[in-house]
């Protein structure tokens, strides 16, 4: 069962990496979180999630 505390610093976070995992693509790469097919990060001053396609994953599938 998923924790109903999450940080409040992190929420976005979250949010970008439970969407992914709703959508369905899990793979076995072993070089993004869960096989989800994207990397994602918090950059910059605004502390926004960006997620980038996971390199491995698309080199593969190429």
């Amino acid at each position: 069962m998923r924790s109903q505390w999450i940080d409040p610093r992190y929420a976005e976070v979250v949010e970008v990496m439970g969407d992914l995992r709703r959508s369905g693509r899990r793979g076995a790469c072993s070089a993004c979180p869960g096989g989800l097919g994207y990397t994602v990060m918090v950059v910059g001053k605004d502390r926004k999630p960006v997620k980038t396609p996971c390199l491995v994953c698309n080199a593969a599938s190429s």
